[in-house]
């Protein structure tokens, strides 16, 4: 019997993308190095910052994928959805996740700023997901798994 490999889809979000006023250069970084990693790539799709648009598309993607990998979308602005639609599509409410915010609180320290009330948003992520340190930004990452469709998926 022969393992079948891993499927992966790989979403992005952001009005600016789809806009094509910026290059989708992460997914195409991303397919590159989980097909090296033994992924099979099947969807790589780009949504606007609308709630239902991108609810479909990581609905779909999951659809077809045992992952999905997901680019943007964790800034502290209103139109930054991933963690909703992911706690949603998962069935798991947002909770505060202290460390992260302690993080995110410290990068801005670190340049002698204050973070605003609005990037609490970003310490805000799906209940049991893992949470993965940001190095470049202040919005910390996260893996998430769950049941959907009959099967396990997990959002990155």
């Amino acid at each position: 019997m022969t393992e079948k490999n891993p499927t992966a889809s790989l979403v992005s979000t952001g009005e600016e993308v789809l806009r094509g006023e910026i290059f989708d250069a992460n997914n195409h970084h991303l397919a590159n190095t989980l097909g090296e990693h033994g992924f099979d790539i099947q969807l790589m799709m780009t949504a606007g910052d609308r709630h239902e648009d991108l609810q479909f598309v990581m609905d779909t993607a999951l659809q077809r994928a045992d992952y999905l990998f997901m680019s943007g979308g964790l800034g502290p602005t209103e139109d930054d959805l991933t963690s909703t639609v992911a706690g949603e599509l998962a069935g798991r409410d947002l909770i505060f996740d202290e460390r992260s915010w302690e993080a995110i609180v410290a990068l801005f320290h670190k340049y002698k700023l204050e973070p605003g009330d609005n990037n609490r948003k970003q310490a805000m992520l799906p209940k049991g997901a893992k949470v993965l340190a940001n190095s470049n930004g202040t919005a910390p990452g996260f893996s998430l798994t769950f049941k959907r469709h009959g099967a396990q998926k997990t959002i990155v």
